[in-house]
């Protein structure tokens, strides 16, 4: 049971964070949200259509048709129900219903009777809110109205993919340089920070996986860090970082993507790049890292040691987890043979 109860935290969480970077990187507009509730306003000759997008406390109403924009606890929302089953609900008598009886729109005007709602999910396969026509007297929709209804958010859902994906890396990258305090970019290396790569490699996977596309990554180390710490000091230690990172950029294909993972280590992601061509790319790197650092008269030996795991059929969802952990048991093999090389993980 705590393992569930965790399971769900985790699931929301991702949701979260997936709706986060929808809305930051290029998120749907007003007028997408507009076409949707008008088309299904007329189809269903319903006198209520919403968009209801859901974050982690409340419900925000978008683009209503025949009620004013609303935000309500998520407690109180119909559409709450929906995103709990994860599936359309046809709803004939709201107030009959246990589910909805005592949801504001139910017993407030406009006193809901009549419901449908069905998830919409954003590009990353994340259920970020729900679709939904309503009214105010019983038994209006039927079956068949459902079916359309779920192919009317398969529509809405495609336009929000569309403008996701279209969002560029060097967007994003010129996004985070504007962002202030919440940037996205390492202020020592000028790479992207832990949550700038993880937000591209959430927005790459959802490309690759749209696209029937491979998706590729590696956690790269740099090898004896510490002693370059413990015997030159951390201003060695910046400088030997931030050269590493210049390297690596240089080293990438246009399209990949480097960010610094934490302490000394750095993560790549590869999209499209196919499982079978990671060996070599890994020897890439480690080789195009590796080299002295020369700094205030001296020289500092650098070498990296690299984990990458790759995948050709991907998953609705990015499973960062999943992922990382194989890259990290497969830099944990590069340091066991004697740092200085790249190791693929065998599969995931």
């Amino acid at each position: 049971m705590l393992h569930t109860k965790l399971r769900a935290v985790s699931e929301g969480q991702a949701r979260l964070e997936s709706l986060r970077r929808m809305l930051m990187l290029g998120g749907p507009k007003e007028e997408d949200f507009l076409r949707a509730t008008r088309l299904a306003s007329h189809l269903f000759n319903a006198p209520i259509a919403y968009v209801s997008i859901i974050d982690g406390q409340s419900q925000v109403m978008m683009s209503p048709m025949g009620m004013r924009p609303q935000t309500l606890p998520r407690e109180q929302s119909m559409c709450q129900q929906v995103v709990e089953l994860g599936s359309l609900i046809l709803c004939q008598d709201a107030r009959a219903d246990a589910r909805f009886s005592g949801a504001y729109n139910v017993v407030n005007p406009p006193y809901v009777r009549s419901y449908m709602g069905q998830p919409v999910r954003n590009a990353e396969g994340h259920l970020i809110g729900v679709l939904c026509v309503a009214d105010p007297a019983a038994n209006r929709f039927s079956e068949e109205d459902g079916k359309l209804l779920v192919d009317l958010a398969f529509l809405l859902e495609a336009t929000i993919a569309l403008r996701y994906l279209s969002f560029s890396h060097e967007q994003a990258l010129n996004l985070a340089s504007r962002a202030g305090e919440a940037a996205l970019t390492d202020a020592l290396t000028g790479v992207l920070n832990r949550r700038g790569i993880l937000d591209m490699a959430n927005h790459a996977y959802a490309r690759c996986r749209h696209e029937n596309r491979s998706f590729s990554l590696a956690l790269l180390d740099l090898d004896h860090f510490k002693q370059i710490n413990d015997s030159h000091g951390h201003l060695a230690g910046d400088a030997v970082l931030k050269e590493a990172a210049r390297r690596l950029q240089g080293a990438l294909r246009t399209g990949d993507i480097v960010g610094r993972w934490g302490g000394e280590e750095f993560l790549v992601v590869f999209p499209g790049l196919a499982p079978e061509m990671l060996q070599d790319v890994g020897a890439k790197l480690v080789h195009a890292v590796t080299g002295e650092v020369a700094w205030q008269g001296e020289t500092l030996p650098l070498s990296a040691s690299a984990g990458l795991v790759g995948v050709s059929h991907l998953h609705d969802v990015f499973n960062e987890e999943t992922l990382l952990d194989a890259a990290d048991q497969a830099l944990y093999l590069a340091k066991e043979r004697g740092r200085g090389r790249a190791v693929v993980y065998p599969g995931v």
